[in-house]
C-alpha cells in the first residue's frame, strides 16, 4: 500500500507515512488491518486445502527435479567410463 499525498511505501503498522508526516485515511488503516488478517488466516490454519496443495506441488517438484539430477549423473558416469 502507497501514500496517497507522496506514492511512499507505508509500513505494515502505523498511522503516519514516515516520508511525508501524513495521517493516513480511514479507509487505508481498514485496508491495512484487512490485508494482515488475510495473512494471519492463510498461514494459521495450515490444514486447509489450498496450503496442503500447495505443499505438494513443491514436494513433487522437488522430487522429480532429484530424479532427473540422478538420471544425468548415471548418464555422466556412463559416458566417462566409456573413454
Amino acid at each position: 500500500m502507497h501514500c496517497k499525498y507522496c506514492g511512499y511505501a507505508l509500513p505494515s503498522k502505523g498511522i503516519v507515512c514516515p516520508n511525508c508526516g501524513k495521517t493516513m485515511s480511514i479507509e487505508e488503516l481498514q485496508m491495512q488491518k484487512q490485508n494482515e488478517l488475510n495473512k494471519w488466516d492463510y498461514y494459521s490454519n495450515k490444514n486447509t486445502a489450498k496450503y496442503k496443495t500447495e505443499k505438494h506441488q513443491e514436494s513433487s517438484s522437488k522430487a522429480y527435479l532429484f530424479i532427473i539430477l540422478t538420471i544425468c549423473i548415471i548418464i555422466l558416469l556412463a559416458v566417462l567410463k566409456m573413454l
